[in-house]
């Protein structure tokens, strides 16, 4: 497959184009799944107690006001 060309429109003389050139990326590799249980042990362990606490809350709070809110929601809202 062809590289696809670069149009441009033109720039006043002695002006650059500060935009990078595009480039093709290739990935080195795709995991096929998600990470090892002890990875992700390791990742959930790093948060701080706190934080956790914290996101726990908010994560209450956002499942109350979803049961609230879609219970009487109709299609329209939410889309």
């Amino acid at each position: 497959m062809a590289p696809p060309r670069e149009t441009r429109s033109p720039l006043p003389t002695g002006r650059q184009y500060l935009a990078a050139k595009p480039q093709s990326v290739t990935a080195l590799c795709v995991a096929p799944e998600g990470p090892e249980p002890a990875v992700l042990q390791t990742i959930l362990n790093s948060r701080a107690p706190s934080m956790k606490a914290l996101y726990a809350n908010r994560w209450k709070l956002f499942a109350s006001w979803c049961d609230r809110e879609m219970n009487r929601a109709d299609g329209g809202y939410l889309l």
